[in-house]
């Protein structure tokens, strides 16, 4: 056991109240917290990308379920109109302030973990001006976030079309669900971005916010991407040594199942100075989140249907 004189280190289930200790040096110690920081980045990028898709995920099962109500049971005066209005401007909101919130952070998180000016924060704000330079769709939808914040709603216009289509078994109505801006009321926004305005008016009166929308979350998940290709190296160098010392751990200790660890210094006296719990019931959980949002980056060549 290490000498009392001194701080000492180790890897414990000590929150849980167990006494068994996996005892460190200084360097392994540091090295450990280094890659519990690795990681816990990673599953908070993954955690606020989730949040983003999330959030499109609600306006599109929203649309569908209006033009449901519609068709079943024939709404649409001026009150139900308001409703919808009001109900997807919430939802467009969410998944702005989310999309806005996830790239200021990452851009906060990576500069923390290796520096403001290191090659990975270099990279995601060099991707960043990337996707703002190559999509409409994400300078829109950008300026949008700022009007809706200071200014006013990002949604003008709702409503609801139906046509007749010749099929297989006769004669059928489609219906859908408008989901629109007037340029106009972006004309009279003095602090609306021109450039983007201009390209706003030239795409007409009118702007449909699906194919917008769709492209925006596009754009976001090629960020997502570059964000793991930035860090997906250290990521899996960390998981691989904190797993290591997990299972060093509970195959010494004859664990019949692995819960949480801790990694912990100790003061002179035995009390515990700081404490990390160690990131492997998370790591499970990134990666699944990972796994369930591989094809977004893909979105804005595809929509749903209801037929």
């Amino acid at each position: 056991m290490p000498s009392s004189h001194k701080s000492e280190f180790a890897i414990t289930a000590w929150a849980t109240g167990k006494n068994d200790i996996w005892w460190l040096t200084a360097e392994e110690y540091d090295r450990v917290r280094r890659d519990c920081e690795i990681l816990g980045h990673a599953y908070r990028s993954e955690l606020r990308f989730d949040m983003v898709v999330g959030n499109y995920l609600d306006i599109e099962k929203a649309m569908l379920g209006i033009a449901a109500d519609y068709m079943v049971k024939l709404v649409g005066d001026a009150s139900w109109f308001l409703r919808v209005r009001i109900d997807l401007t919430r939802r467009l909101n969410n998944l702005l302030s989310s999309a806005l919130m996830y790239v200021d952070h990452t851009k906060n998180s990576l500069s923390q973990l290796y520096g403001a000016d290191s090659e990975h924060a270099r990279a995601f704000v060099s991707k960043t001006s990337e996707q703002y330079d190559k999509h409409f769709a994400y300078r829109l939808m950008m300026e949008l976030r700022k009007h809706s914040q200071h200014r006013g709603f990002p949604m003008s216009l709702a409503n609801v079309n139906s046509k007749w289509h010749d099929t297989q078994n006769g004669r059928q109505m489609s219906i859908t669900i408008g989901f629109n801006i007037d340029v106009s009321d972006f004309e009279m926004d003095s602090k609306f971005k021109k450039a983007v305005l201009r390209e706003l008016e030239e795409t007409g009166p009118v702007v449909d916010l699906k194919p917008m929308m769709r492209g925006f979350v596009e754009a976001i998940a090629n960020l997502h991407e570059a964000t793991r290709d930035i860090t997906d190296s250290d990521v899996e160098e960390s998981r691989s040594r904190i797993f290591e010392y997990a299972d060093k751990y509970f195959d010494e200790e004859s664990e019949p199942e692995k819960g949480r660890l801790d990694l912990v210094r100790y003061e002179s006296r035995g009390d515990v100075a700081e404490h990390h719990p160690l990131p492997t019931i998370s790591e499970q959980h990134r990666i699944e989140v990972r796994k369930s949002n591989s094809i977004v980056n893909r979105l804005g060549s595809r929509y749903v249907t209801g037929r």
